[in-house]
């Protein structure tokens, strides 16, 4: 039965049938059924504008940065929290989709692109089962048609969390933290860092070192959401649903 209806279908559409059964999806703004995001919610996320602050701390070491949306809105942090936390992967889509819109603002200068994820210890990421920025970039990679390199840098310390540091000690806390083991597969190229979220921009400095000292030609980061110290650890509502009914 099983087997027939695979065929007819597509595998990859059966498993997703499965999953809507089992599993249904829910808007984590108005809890409309059949996705995780609808597009009249994601339509109200506050797009990030960056400030002069912004501009001087990521100049310094980027060629070039853009964030989709900012972090202070509740939906936003709900998007980037259940994805990271809860492990609903599918969440990685919509900020993909965001990212990619954002990317058509970079002027293109030739060269060779590839995408890097902001590598998770090998620790953590056992622990979470998988590193959310990865799951951004393969599927940003995708859409627009370049290579991911999820090994050319490895986070050789563990690192506390970044939330309640300030400026100067998230700067520490990541100081010496990234290594470039695949320097070949990189130098000469344009690198676009991924991640879900930056706040003070200090992993996405530390790593860019990392890359320039390899031999890039230009270092992009490319965010879901900007945030601020202050608002990490802000409430979230996930639409008035306790996180069980995340599934239905």
């Amino acid at each position: 039965m099983f087997g027939s209806l695979t065929e007819r279908i597509g595998r990859s559409k059966f498993t997703t049938l499965l999953l809507d059964i089992f599993f249904p999806r829910f808007c984590l703004g108005c809890r409309t059924h059949g996705v995780w995001v609808c597009q009249a919610c994601e339509g109200t996320l506050p797009r990030y504008r960056p400030q002069s602050s912004h501009a001087m701390q990521y100049s310094k070491s980027l060629s070039f940065f853009r964030a989709a949306y900012s972090y202070d809105h509740w939906l936003t942090q709900s998007i980037v929290r259940t994805c990271k936390y809860e492990g609903v992967r599918g969440l990685a889509d919509t900020m993909a989709s965001a990212l990619v819109r954002e990317y058509q603002y970079i002027p293109s200068d030739g060269d060779e692109v590839v995408i890097i994820p902001v590598p998770l210890h090998e620790r953590k990421q056992s622990e979470r089962g998988f590193n959310q920025a990865e799951l951004i970039a393969l599927k940003v990679a995708s859409i627009l048609g370049k290579e991911v390199c999820a090994t050319a840098v490895r986070r050789i310390r563990d690192t506390c969390t970044q939330v309640k540091l300030s400026r100067e000690q998230r700067r520490s806390n990541v100081k010496g933290v990234f290594v470039c083991d695949e320097p070949h597969r990189i130098t000469g190229k344009r690198v676009v860092l991924v991640d879900d979220i930056s706040t003070t921009g200090s992993t996405l400095s530390e790593i860019a070192g990392v890359l320039w000292s390899a031999g890039v030609t230009d270092v992009i980061g490319l965010v879901f959401a900007h945030g601020n110290s202050s608002n990490e650890e802000a409430p979230v509502r996930l639409a008035d649903h306790p996180k069980e009914s995340l599934y239905g």
